[in-house]
C-alpha cells in the first residue's frame, strides 16, 4: 500500500510521541509498503529515514497560526503528490486530529482516511497547550469531522475507543482499540548494560529506583523527588540503601536541580540528562524498580496506553505507576508492580517502601508481565493490526484506479 503519515509531533524533538511516530513509519516501510511522512520541523538538523519525509515548516506566531499555516500546507503537499502521480491508499493521520484539509481531501478524492486518537482533545487543548477557552467550540468541531469524515478510527484503550464512539454520527464498528506497542528488539532482551556500566550507575546501593521522561509536571518527577525526601526524613535507614537514577530532562529540571539541593539528596539522587531512545534500555537495565506516577498525562484522564510503563515492563522492571487502563490491568494480573492510589508524594514514598519490604520477589513477578508484552503488545502485533485496518477501509473506498 501507499501510506501518507501525517503527524503534528516534530520530528526534530527529543519526545517519546516523536519515538512512536518514526517507528510506526519505519516498520510500515520494512513491511514493503510505500510510506511518505508529513510532519512540522523546527530549526536545526533535520533526521534522515528510509522513507520520503516533508517537512511543514511552521511560520507566523501563535499556535492558532502555525496549526492553520501547517493544515493548509499539508493539504497542499498532499495534491502536489497526486499531480506527481503518487497517490496514497490510506493517510493516516498520527496524532493530527486538528487538521480540516486533509479529511476533507481524501473526501473527495476517495482516500482512506485513519485518525489515530490517543486522548482527550478538549483537556488536551484547555489544560496542557493552554489554547483560548473561547476557540475551544470551533477546534472540537474540527475534531468532529475527523471523526465523521474518518475510515477507521484507532484509540490507544477500550475507554477511549468508547468515548469517541459516543461522539454524534460516528459509526460504532469503524472505532478499533489498537493499544502501543513495544520494540521487542530493544526492550525485550537482557543484557543492555555491561556489568561495569551497571555498577557505576547503581553506585553501590542495594536497591536502584528509576525514571524517563520529560522533566515536566505531568509525568510527577517533581513528586518523585519530594517522595524520596519524605523517604530521608522518616524512613533514613532504608534512604541510605537506595539510589534514585533520573533519566531526561525537561522544564522542570531547575525544579527538580532546586529540590535536590535543598533536601540534602546529592547523594541520593543521579540526573543523567537526555539519552537517545535506543540507550534507554542500558539505563532500564540498572533500575530494580521503574516509576511512572502521572499526575494526568495530557489529555488521557488515565484512558491512555503509557508506552513509557509498557516499555518499563517489557524490559522485566517491577513497575510503581499511577491508574492508566491496560498498563494497571496487566500489572494487577500480573504483580509485576504497585498501582498508586494518587500522585502525591506521599503515595509515591509508600509504593517505594512497598517495593523495598517485597524486594526479594520482584523480579520473578516483572517477568510476567514481560512475557504478556511480548505475546500481545509488540509493535509486530500493532503493525499487524493497523495494516487490518487499512486494508478494510481500502476495501470500503477503493481508489479509482482499482
Amino acid at each position: 500500500m501507499r501510506i501518507l503519515i501525517y503527524t503534528v509531533i516534530n520530528m526534530n524533538g527529543a519526545l517519546g510521541s516523536r519515538v512512536n511516530v518514526e517507528t510506526l513509519a519505519r516498520k510500515l516501510s520494512a513491511e514493503g509498503h510505500e510510506v511518505v511522512l508529513f510532519s512540522p520541523a523546527s530549526a536545526g538538523e533535520k533526521r534522515s529515514f528510509p522513507f520520503p519525509a516533508v517537512y511543514l515548516r511552521p511560520a507566523g506566531e501563535g499556535w492558532l497560526v502555525q496549526k492553520l499555516l501547517q493544515d493548509v500546507r499539508a493539504g497542499v503537499e498532499l495534491l502536489r503528490l497526486v499531480r506527481r502521480g503518487w497517490r496514497p491508499d490510506v493517510v493516516f493521520s498520527r496524532f493530527g486530529i486538528n487538521t480540516v484539509v486533509l479529511p476533507v481531501l481524501c473526501t473527495i478524492l476517495r482516500i482512506s482516511y485513519i485518525a489515530d486518537v490517543h486522548g482527550s482533545y478538549e483537556q488536551t487543548l484547555v489544560n496542557e497547550w493552554g489554547v483560548p477557552k473561547f476557540l475551544l467550540p470551533v477546534l472540537l468541531a474540527v475534531e468532529k469531522l475527523n471523526y465523521l469524515l474518518s475510515d477507521r478510527i484507532i484509540t490507544v484503550s477500550d475507554e477511549l475507543s468508547l468515548l469517541v464512539a459516543q461522539s454524534p454520527g460516528v459509526e460504532k464498528e469503524k472505532v478499533l482499540t489498537i493499544p502501543n506497542g513495544i520494540d521487542l528488539s530493544l526492550f525485550g532482551s537482557e543484557g543492555a548494560a555491561d556489568p561495569l556500566f551497571r555498577e557505576r550507575a547503581r553506585g553501590g546501593k542495594g536497591m536502584v529506583f528509576g525514571f524517563v521522561g520529560m522533566f515536566n509536571r505531568w509525568l510527577g518527577v517533581v513528586n518523585i523527588i519530594e517522595a524520596f525526601a519524605l523517604l530521608k526524613k522518616e524512613f533514613p535507614a532504608v534512604a541510605r540503601e537506595v539510589k534514585l537514577l533520573l533519566v531526561g530532562d525537561g522544564a522542570e529540571r531547575a525544579t527538580v536541580e532546586e529540590l535536590i539541593e535543598r533536601e540534602g539528596l546529592g547523594d541520593m539522587v543521579s540526573l543523567t540528562g537526555w539519552v537517545e531512545h535506543h540507550e534507554v534500555p542500558k539505563y532500564l537495565s540498572c533500575f530494580d524498580v521503574a516509576l511512572a506516577p502521572y499526575t494526568s498525562e495530557p489529555g488521557t484522564r488515565g484512558w491512555g496506553s503509557s508506552l513509557k510503563i509498557m516499555e518499563y515492563l517489557a524490559a522485566g522492571r517491577w513497575t510503581i505507576a499511577s491508574e492508566m487502563t491496560i498498563v494497571s490491568r496487566i500489572i494487577r494480573e500480573t504483580a509485576a508492580g504497585y498501582i498508586l492510589p494518587c500522585a502525591e508524594p506521599r503515595a509515591i514514598m509508600e509504593g517505594v517502601l512497598h517495593a523495598w519490604e517485597h524486594r526479594g520477589e520482584l523480579s520473578e513477578r516483572a517477568q510476567k508481565a514481560r512475557s504478556y508484552i511480548r505475546l500481545h503488545l509488540s509493535w509486530e502485533v500493532r503493525i499487524r493490526k493497523i495494516e487490518d485496518a487499512m486494508r478494510a477501509a481500502l476495501e470500503e473506498k477503493p481508489c479509482p484506479e482499482t
